[in-house]
């Protein structure tokens, strides 16, 4: 991980001043996956990539006795992207070797949630506030403005899944039923989903 933060203060008179900000996050997060009863090979593993980034101007003004203002420009970027850990996109593959009803799995390719899975955001802002004093009174008034752009790619099983166990076929050399691992061998696969 990656951290960056910098900030510029500037006494353009003793009435004005101004200040600049940037911060920046770089992130890698694996996440490694399994249980007791599912193997997950290295490429069913994902990692989650974030890169945010803020750039902020801020203007303080003291124009006379009576009025102040303040202003500000600022502009966001951030990205996240979750992908297979090994940067290989692939289908995702769950073999149940024996049988089903066992629960005991075998899973590799690229995690199904992973194979298109982004997202992307731009915040532009702009903001001006005044204060008018009045005697005994403080006039505030000011306006801020605010633009999203967003990018949201999700499509679950992109590249396909495939999931293998046991049938009800009969396996010629042996007599008993196909199990998940001879049919994943002889590419007979229970289920395949595609988005």
């Amino acid at each position: 991980d990656k951290r960056y933060l910098g900030k510029i203060d500037w006494n353009i008179t003793n009435d004005h001043r101004a200040s600049f900000t940037y911060s920046q996050t770089k992130e890698t997060k694996p996440v490694i996956r399994g249980s007791d009863t599912q193997l997950v090979l290295s490429s069913g593993w994902y990692t989650t990539d974030v890169d945010s980034k803020s750039y902020a101007l801020h203007f303080y003004d003291d124009w006379s006795d009576n009025f102040s203002s303040q202003a500000s420009v600022s502009y966001a970027k951030f990205d996240q992207l979750r992908g297979p850990y090994n940067g290989v996109a692939s289908p995702s593959v769950t073999v149940y070797p024996s049988t089903y009803s066992d629960r005991n799995s075998v899973q590799f390719g690229t995690e199904y949630s992973s194979q298109a899975n982004v997202l992307r955001t731009r915040t532009t802002n702009f903001a001006w506030a005044g204060t008018y004093f009045a005697g005994d009174h403080a006039i505030k008034g000011g306006f801020d403005y605010e633009r999203d752009d967003v990018y949201n790619l999700f499509l679950q099983n992109y590249y396909g899944s495939y999931t293998f166990e046991d049938s009800a076929d009969i396996n010629p050399d042996t007599g008993n039923p196909y199990t998940g691992l001879e049919n994943f061998l002889r590419g007979e696969y229970y289920q395949y989903r595609y988005n």
